[in-house]
């Protein structure tokens, strides 16, 4: 796990939908917790200190096997989430666009006989 600042957790997280991992399934996965300050890394622990008794913890894995997932990590004061998410929103957005709709199986799809 990589912690890095919240300036450059967004640059690295725009590079993890372009690494190929080999024989790895695509996709990347953001999975956010709050926590107490006093448990963020020394990178970023005095500045988290400083904001409050609790940070949010924004984890990015590029899924692979155990040997290749690619992990990056950043803590954002309370102040300064609402913003950081729709940043990340704007990137999951725009990489999502490129992806082809899904098909509908039969078995989803509303009847469609009419009764006599």
């Amino acid at each position: 796990m990589v912690l890095v600042t919240a300036a450059e957790f967004i640059p690295k997280f725009k590079a993890l939908f372009a690494q190929e991992i080999h024989g790895a399934n695509p996709s990347v996965t953001v999975n956010t917790k709050s926590i107490p300050s006093e448990k963020v890394g020394k990178l970023l622990r005095a500045h988290a200190v400083e904001a409050g008794p609790n940070v949010w913890l924004i984890r990015a894995v590029k899924n692979g096997n155990n040997k290749h997932k690619i992990k990056i990590s950043t803590a954002v004061t309370s102040f300064e989430h609402t913003e950081f998410e729709a940043k990340l929103a704007a990137v999951m957005k725009a990489k999502m666009q490129g992806l082809a709709p899904t098909k509908k199986s039969m078995r989803h799809a509303k009847a469609t006989t009419t009764q006599s």
